[in-house]
């Protein structure tokens, strides 16, 4: 039971049963005693809990929590990374899973031509399959409102006839979107005689795949930069590549080679030389987070990302929601206490990582659970643990079709929309001068 004294004063006047074994709140100089110790702290370091207290930002050492602390407490969320008065930190359920986006959609233009009041059949190839010829006839007024809206009506029949997980609607603009709202191929063929097909699915951000990230050692790869150490050194010293001739430095586009490759067979004398040893080697692999402006890593953070993804809506079952799940998981988000969210932490105050955030929140995590992020994280009710074996969502969109992640063996790698991977819920704040006042 959580304890409010208004001074300290008062806190010291309580009974010793009292201050021993209780946890109590002093709004005087928004501390917090646990067995007699304030353990409330003014600046974070790396694993730290970071809580409210006054609407102050306070934060506590995760190494001497217990549950009957941190559960009397209003946390927000876990800090992953600190620069000066700068902190950014991630939220306590670490192993929810969504789509990227769970809806495929194109604006469907059909030409003029089809107006003309003849009968015309129509080609129609959906994920790479031709159906049967459609139909249609028009004999409507000269009217493009009109004409569309038959059109898409009439197609829309004929899909409920052949192409039942397809469907046409007009939207609030005015445009005719044709969706696959339960898609597991789309990209593959689709078309429509005398319609233009335009996909739009991802097509609020801009596909990031030329100069992705840089790696420790220098270069500039598309695949298999190391997000998280522990796990890439424990999956491909046995997982990794086995050249066909010795390398003599880390290969682009490339796994890692073989533990066994680098320290014991000719194939990895080079690579012994250059880099010492096979540890060594893995951090040359990893990105290169430092650096600014380069690709993928240009976003600082996910936020404008995030939020261009969820203004977006379609029709899924004639109800309006946003399609890209895992972006609109995050942005709902809210941290809670006592189950209300915690004022200014609700929904609309965090965000998706970008791949830089990915990086930084993935970059030390272990396999054992031994890093200071992972640290008694479970100890708050509902929270769970950062597993470096899950993949793992970005907002950051790779191709027409796909978008980045940490891979379940720790490397940055594309995926498609469709699949469901764990969402990496983040966000930032800066420690202000209110918040060192007493």
């Amino acid at each position: 039971m959580l304890k409010i004294y208004q001074t300290f004063a008062a806190y010291l006047a309580a009974t010793l049963s009292d201050t021993e074994s209780t946890v109590s709140l002093i709004t005087e100089n928004n501390a917090v005693m646990y067995h007699g110790v304030n353990v409330i702290k003014k600046f974070p370091r790396v694993g730290d809990f970071f809580v409210v207290i006054n609407g102050k930002k306070r934060f506590i050492d995760a190494e001497n929590v217990t549950s009957e602390l941190i559960n009397a407490l209003p946390v927000v969320g876990k800090v992953y990374y600190v620069q000066g008065r700068f902190f950014r930190y991630v939220s306590g359920v670490n192993n929810h899973a969504e789509k990227w986006s769970d809806v495929c959609d194109f604006r469907i233009v059909p030409d003029s031509s089809l107006f003309d009041g003849e009968q015309h059949s129509l080609d129609v190839t959906l994920q790479g399959t031709a159906l049967p010829k459609f139909s249609f006839l028009y004999t409507g007024e000269d009217d493009p409102t009109e004409q569309l809206y038959l059109f898409t009506r009439d197609l829309d029949n004929y899909l409920g006839q052949y192409a039942q997980e397809w469907e046409v609607y007009i939207n609030a603009s005015g445009n005719a979107i044709l969706q696959l709202s339960d898609y597991q191929s789309y990209e593959s063929t689709n078309s429509i005689t005398s319609c233009t097909l335009t996909k739009l699915v991802g097509s609020e951000l801009e596909a990031e795949n030329d100069d992705k990230m840089r790696n420790e050692n220098g270069q500039i790869f598309n695949y298999y930069q190391v997000l998280n150490y522990s796990r890439a050194l424990a999956y491909f010293a046995t997982n990794g590549s086995t050249p066909a001739t010795a390398p003599t430095d880390i290969q682009p586009n490339t796994a890692p080679v073989k533990r066994a490759c680098f320290e014991d067979n000719e194939l990895g004398l080079n690579l012994r030389a250059k880099f010492g040893t096979y540890e060594n080697y893995i951090t040359k692999c990893m990105a290169y987070l430092r650096e600014l402006n380069v690709g993928i890593m240009q976003y600082r953070d996910g936020k404008e990302m995030t939020e261009k993804l969820v203004a977006k809506t379609v029709l899924k079952n004639h109800l309006e929601e946003c399609p890209y799940s895992a972006a609109n998981y995050a942005h709902q988000y809210a941290a809670m206490f006592n189950g209300s969210a915690i004022e200014g932490y609700g929904a609309g105050s965090w965000w998706m990582a970008s791949m830089y955030e990915l990086g930084l929140l993935m970059r030390e995590i272990k396999t054992d659970y031994t890093d200071a992020i992972n640290k008694n994280i479970e100890m708050v009710t509902g929270w769970s643990k950062i597993n470096p074996t899950s993949n793992r969502w970005s907002c950051c969109r790779y191709s027409t079709n796909s978008a980045w992640s940490c891979s379940s063996y720790g490397v940055a790698s594309s995926s498609l929309f469709y699949y469901s991977f764990t969402v990496a819920v983040v966000s930032a704040s800066s420690i202000e001068d209110a918040d060192i006042e007493d």
